[in-house]
């Protein structure tokens, strides 16, 4: 009796391998891209749960730099509220979940072992903080930044002079200036529940400005330059 059964042919079994060859590689680059995703997830979470943690926190009066671990992420001559910063005042590294009373593995990157999100701290200010972690985005990275800091440039704000105080004139001036801020016209001992009228300790003049600018972030890479939104340059992990 003749044989009629046939086999794949060396042709089609190239095309068959090459296909699932193809299938494969869209599979692992679809699998790959989720789970950035959901590496990226993780870590927004966790400083947007950091974050509420440390407002909820502030209630009870506690110092902001006790959220800090170490200084290993402190911006090379820092300035908050119109002057640089110092060691009393201003602090950058490690979270302290201790200090948060948060178990420290829930707040690692989900890709470094032991690496915790980073945060920075200035009590000037009124008291400001910022919290970095570094997101994966293909075969790069960016970096998220959350917290309740906005850095301040020195744009002068037109006043009216008093005896120990500036009226501002323009009302979108209003809420820029804070207690405990060094201007041109002296410190900034304080504010009128409008805030138009800022009470200095020096000599009031017809404008007024933060002696020099703040810094665009309060946490610094390995070179101690601040890390931004979106930028990621020597970031500490």
């Amino acid at each position: 009796m003749r044989n009629t059964k046939t086999g794949f042919t060396l042709v089609e079994l190239i095309v068959v391998i090459t296909i699932l060859a193809i299938l494969g590689t869209i599979a692992f680059i679809s699998l790959g891209s989720y789970t950035a995703d959901a590496r990226n997830a993780k870590r927004l979470d966790g400083i947007s749960k950091l974050a509420t943690a440390i407002d909820n926190d502030q209630l009870s009066g506690k110092s902001l730099l006790a959220y800090v671990a170490d200084s290993a992420n402190a911006v090379t001559g820092v300035s908050v509220a119109g002057t640089a910063g110092t060691a009393t005042d201003y602090q950058a590294g490690n979270i302290n979940p201790t200090a948060l009373n948060v178990k420290a593995e829930q707040f690692e990157d989900p890709s470094q072992t032991d690496e915790l999100y980073r945060i920075g701290v200035s009590t000037r200010a009124g008291g400001v903080y910022e919290l970095a972690a570094k997101l994966e985005e293909g075969s790069t990275s960016r970096a998220s930044v959350k917290g309740n800091y906005s850095p301040r440039g020195t744009t002068s704000a037109t006043a009216t002079a008093g005896t120990n105080s500036v009226v501002l004139t323009n009302v979108t001036d209003i809420n820029f200036f804070k207690v405990g801020d060094t201007t041109d016209n002296g410190v900034v001992t304080a504010i009128s529940p409008d805030g138009l009228t800022v009470t200095v300790d020096g000599t009031p003049g017809a404008s007024i400005a933060l002696s020099a600018a703040e810094s665009t972030g309060l946490v610094g890479t390995d070179g101690g330059v601040a890390v931004v939104n979106d930028d990621i340059t020597n970031f500490p992990y």
